[in-house]
């Protein structure tokens, strides 16, 4: 698996003799010139908290490295650099610059601890900075990086200089057409050795002469894959990092909320569908703990919904409980003149099989009814060339299909009850690890996500490209499935 993306790019205005950055998932203008608009990391964490979670663990499993700990919310990000990775091939000749840049002009050029020299040129003769960051360097102060020092590195365009190559601590940025990974804080060849080794306890490494104490703040890392990580997550992991931040958190007012609009659209007719849903209302604990997962009544109108009727899991002890959990575990409390939902044996085996979820819907759609009994021979639907699988995101990584991705929907057979589905749900789960839902011939439609506006998000574009490939059959158009 190959990890390509970057979160923001870099032009060089020759012109201008200027720098522009943009953020490559809105586009947003950050850095025009030397005035920066709004801090990369800040941006990131406000803007795109999912996308800069999700890439972080991403590239922590392809690049086999040491990486610093994902973030929370308030927390600097001391390793920033790393979530702007390569977009495209490493241009040699940024490893074989020929500027030739005295000691002298290093020395005139040199300030706040970095050196910028606006007169290089790389092999292909493209002007470009170059920075010396290395300790106790010709003409530069070496301090040790902080955050605010990592947004300013991301802001230099560099090629190497003969003097400061022979260091220990040359952080190579990129040119012109390359975003390359560079490691900040990392002060010396020998702290960064110590960072590899297993043993993360404190060091005491010499440092001028005097011994100092060198706490590592590091984890190591050395997953083989991003899916590999994914299926060592619990239920919480990822999903309490997002959901922490998450503006509008899952509560009970708004599972109602929703359940009323689910039934405005003709999804949840009757006393049809439901959802469960993971709300964080006990505390703030880790990987789960404390939280509560609410599930939707049995035998409720949904537009006639209350707060009252909700019922409410432990979803710490549903992540201990062995694979009969799903017929044996009971709320910890709820109406008691009502039941849960008969899915939730389904919504607690989709929520236990699927790392990062924590919103299950269950609709019953009149088109999904429609198209899996137009397509009675088959047991899945493989859709292509549509825009709107754009909103749909895949379970093994939580990130979105392309238009032109070949996205393949699971159907399965319906049951007299809704656990008899169970077997046939888990066996689908395994065969079909990309799709985020599944289909019940002649009966509804489940989706689930990591929360629960993806998952609304995904329902709606599924749910509209099923009504569209019932309305082109019926208008005699090419469906363009297989």
């Amino acid at each position: 698996m190959q990890y390509k993306q970057s979160v923001a790019w870099v032009h060089f205005d020759q012109e201008a003799n200027s720098l522009n950055v943009s953020c490559k998932i809105c586009n947003q203008m950050l850095i025009r010139g030397d005035k920066s608009t709004k801090g990369l990391w800040s941006h990131l964490m406000h803007k795109h908290q999912n996308e800069y979670l999700l890439l972080r663990m991403a590239q922590s499993g392809v690049q086999n490295q040491v990486v610093s700990n994902i973030p929370k919310q308030g927390q600097n990000d001391e390793s920033i650099i790393d979530v702007v990775n390569i977009d495209g091939p490493i241009n040699n000749s940024l490893s074989q610059g020929t500027s030739q840049i005295s000691k002298k002009n290093c020395e005139k050029y040199c300030h706040d601890g970095y050196s910028y020299i606006r007169d290089g040129q790389n092999s292909t003769g493209e002007k470009m900075f170059w920075r010396c960051d290395r300790n106790r360097s010709i003409g530069c102060k070496g301090r040790v990086h902080t955050a605010a020092d990592a947004e300013r590195t991301f802001l230099s365009l560099v090629t190497p200089h003969d003097e400061c190559c022979k260091g220990d601590n040359i952080l190579i940025i990129g040119d012109q057409k390359n975003i390359i990974r560079v490691r900040t804080r990392i002060p010396t060849q020998k702290r960064k050795q110590s960072l590899k080794e297993n043993d993360l306890q404190t060091k005491r490494l010499k440092s001028e002469g005097n011994l100092v104490n060198v706490k590592s703040e590091w984890e190591h890392s050395t997953f083989d894959d991003f899916e590999q990580q994914c299926s060592t997550t619990t239920i919480g992991t990822l999903m309490q990092q997002i959901q922490q931040t998450e503006i509008e958190p899952m509560n009970a007012h708004l599972f109602v909320e929703l359940m009323g609009q689910f039934f405005g659209q003709g999804w949840m007719l009757g006393s049809s569908g439901g959802m469960a849903a993971i709300t964080q209302s006990l505390g703030n604990g880790e990987d789960g703990e404390d939280c509560l997962l609410l599930v939707s009544p049995s035998s409720v109108p949904k537009e006639r919904l209350t707060e009252q009727d909700l019922f409410a899991f432990d979803l710490k002890c549903i992540q201990e409980r062995c694979d009969d959990i799903c017929l044996s575990t009971n709320p910890i409390f709820g109406p008691t003149h009502l039941r849960p939902s008969a899915c939730t044996p389904l919504f607690l085996l989709l929520l236990q099989s699927t790392p990062g979820t924590s919103c299950v819907i269950h609709t019953h759609s009149k088109y999904a009814n429609l198209v899996t009994a137009l397509f009675a021979q088959r047991n899945c639907l493989e859709i292509t060339n549509q825009e709107m699988l754009k909103g749909v995101m895949d379970r093994r990584n939580w990130r979105s299909f392309q238009n032109t991705d070949k996205f393949i929907l699971p159907i399965v057979e319906n049951k007299p009850q809704e656990q008899d589905l169970l077997p046939i749900l888990k066996e689908a789960i395994d065969k079909y690890p990309h799709s985020p839902a599944f289909l019940v011939r002649r009966h509804g439609l489940f989706v689930l996500g990591p929360s629960w506006q993806k998952t609304k998000v995904m329902l709606e574009c599924l749910e509209y490209l099923l009504e569209l490939i019932w309305e082109m059959g019926k208008a005699g158009i090419d469906i363009q499935i297989n």
